[in-house]
């Protein structure tokens, strides 16, 4: 994380994030980013790679639909 700028506040988050404490950056992250504008993209970035992949989550509760409606086809079925 060598492009994100030098400041102890960041350096503090993306040590977190580094040591996978993600409840740590999603508590802070916002803080920071409202208290110093000069960090904001830096921060929104950091946190954008905790979030999860939109991608996975369509695909999951894509899954789950999949899965009520089998099981009632098959409860009506029979």
């Amino acid at each position: 994380m060598a492009d994100l700028p030098d400041d102890p506040r960041l350096r503090e988050l993306t040590e977190a994030f580094e040591r996978g404490v993600s409840r740590f950056v999603r508590d802070h992250a916002a803080k920071l980013e409202a208290s110093a504008p000069e960090l904001a993209q830096a921060v929104r970035e950091l946190r954008a790679r905790i979030d999860p992949d939109p991608l996975a989550l369509k695909l999951i509760l894509a899954s789950v639909a999949l899965l009520v409606f089998l099981t009632a086809w098959a409860y009506h079925a029979h």
